[in-house]
């Protein structure tokens, strides 16, 4: 019996001292007391409403002129194109709406107009088999102006980090081009010059893209890249004196990259 009481005694003390021992401690806590994680961070810009801005920068085109004497078959210009590479300065202003959905897509519109000094010229060498076989010097002086130039573009973006928008681009284009061109037959003997020229506005496409960053809740800064085919035309040089049935039909083609960087005021 006694020995009974005894291990009831020791086992109701070993309790007690068990109970002691965990006395707070929770099965899975940690001695330091761990930090609760915080709430997702969230952004606090919006790229949807209104806007306003300018931008600068520069363009250059890949404009070819091709050159076809006619009759053809009894005059042949050779080689019958030759490339003026046109290049400047640009810059202007946009408007535009911007409309953001599912947290990081963009839908917009934007319109814009730049003044340009973007133009081109050069004279090259070329030759009239049929009528100078052998002289193979003969000049033609071409020039290309573009003196301004608009868009009206949508625009697909996507903002994969809160103030930041990356977007593609693509519309209609319109820009006043200026070309003029002179074969000149004179310094190889001829007595004959065959220049022609048309101005106007031309009409065509665009597309690029750009990339887009907020630096408030009101101001972004952007960078641009757009290419803009405002098609070709045709123009026909009689001969001074003249001279028929002798002609000259020219192609020009208008074809300009830009790169530019701007600001936007956001409303």
């Amino acid at each position: 019996m006694n020995r009974v009481i005894k291990l009831t005694a020791v086992f109701s003390a070993f309790c007690l001292l068990a109970g002691i021992a965990t006395a707070g401690f929770e099965p899975g806590r940690e001695d330091a007391k761990q930090v609760a994680p915080g709430p997702e961070p969230t952004c606090d810009f919006s790229w949807t409403g209104f806007y306003i801005g300018a931008r600068l920068g520069g363009g250059f085109g890949n404009t070819e002129l091709g050159a076809n004497g006619e009759p053809v078959g009894r005059f042949t210009i050779r080689p019958d194109n030759q490339d003026l590479d046109p290049g400047g300065f640009i810059g202007g202003g946009q408007l535009g709406f911007n409309w953001q959905f599912a947290r990081f897509f963009v839908l917009g519109a934007e319109t814009d107009f730049l003044g340009s000094t973007v133009s081109g010229n050069t004279t090259d060498a070329h030759s009239v088999p049929q009528l100078f076989p052998f002289v193979s010097d003969v000049p033609l002086h071409a020039r290309q102006d573009i003196n301004w130039f608009g868009t009206v573009r949508g625009r697909v973006g996507f903002a994969p980090w809160c103030k930041w928008l990356v977007y593609g681009t693509g519309g209609f284009a319109f820009a006043d081009v200026d070309d003029s061109v002179e074969f000149d037959l004179r310094p190889s003997g001829g007595n004959s010059t065959y220049p022609a020229s048309h101005s106007g506005t031309q009409t065509g496409w665009t597309a690029g893209g750009g990339i887009e960053f907020a630096i408030s809740q009101h101001w972004t800064i952007k960078a641009e890249y757009l290419y803009i085919d405002v098609g070709d035309r045709t123009a026909v040089g009689n001969p001074i004196p003249a001279n028929p049935p002798f002609q000259v039909r020219y192609n020009w083609d208008a074809q300009f990259h830009t790169f530019t960087a701007g600001v936007n005021f956001k409303f």
